[in-house]
């Protein structure tokens, strides 16, 4: 399947000022305005760290829920 190019990805900022959370991006470009847009294949990777797994993962769900 061909992968959707094109398409703003907004909230990153938000994400990221969630404590512990980073947000990597890849597969994607710069728009006219600034804002990353994705441009092929897998291009968000969100994580976390937590006291443990089972809260680092609740972290990182908080953050996906802002992109």
């Amino acid at each position: 399947a061909t992968p959707v190019t094109g398409d703003a990805i907004l909230g990153i900022d938000d994400a990221t000022g969630l404590p512990t959370v980073l947000v990597l991006h890849a597969g994607t470009k710069r728009g006219p305005d600034g804002v990353p847009m994705s441009s092929g294949g897998r291009v968000i990777s969100v994580v976390a760290r937590g006291p443990s797994l089972a809260a680092a993962r609740d972290v990182v769900y908080q953050a996906v829920a802002q992109i």
